[in-house]
């Protein structure tokens, strides 16, 4: 007589929706990201109850009567990566083989004949990239140009990153 709803947004999906046959007729539920916003919507079948957890929400679970719900709410990811920036440590950079690989390279055009070595960058990797290169030449120009060249490059997750 009670359901349990706690739908998973994920893995880039953009929407799904599943049918269940109980002994009381069909649960539904069904969920839509654009935008920015999630729609949800639940149905409960006849004599029944469930407690429905809102993705992406820190709103407690809310418990529902049979029948059709609904929410829209603005919705945020709750495994969305932050992009790396010169903000990012030494170590979130080393730990993303692409943008290690960008900034060695800006720092390679903004820096000629400095050897970009990784071991002793790497002594800095709780220390963010920007205040590394500030104490080198060019060091402005080459924070704003890896700025520019990391956008739109995520930091790994947790559990990825700790597997390199």
């Amino acid at each position: 007589r009670h359901i349990e709803v706690r739908p998973r947004p994920g893995g880039g999906l953009t929407h799904a929706s599943a049918r269940h046959k109980t002994p009381y007729g069909v649960a539904e539920c069904a969920w839509t990201i654009a935008g920015g916003q999630i729609e949800l919507k639940v149905v409960v079948p006849p004599n029944a109850g469930a407690t429905v957890t809102l993705p992406g929400s820190d709103a407690a679970p809310v418990e529902v009567r049979s029948g059709r719900h609904e929410w829209r709410y603005a919705y945020v990811d709750p495994d969305a990566r932050p992009p790396l920036t010169p903000d990012s440590t030494v170590g979130e950079i080393l730990l993303n083989r692409e943008a290690w690989t960008t900034v060695t390279t800006t720092m390679s055009r903004f820096m000629p004949g400095f050897a970009v070595d990784t071991a002793i960058l790497a002594s800095y990797s709780d220390v963010p990239l920007r205040q590394v290169l500030t104490n080198l030449p060019n060091g402005a120009a080459a924070t704003d140009a890896i700025g520019e060249a990391l956008a739109g490059t995520a930091s790994l997750p947790r559990d990825e990153a700790e597997t390199r």
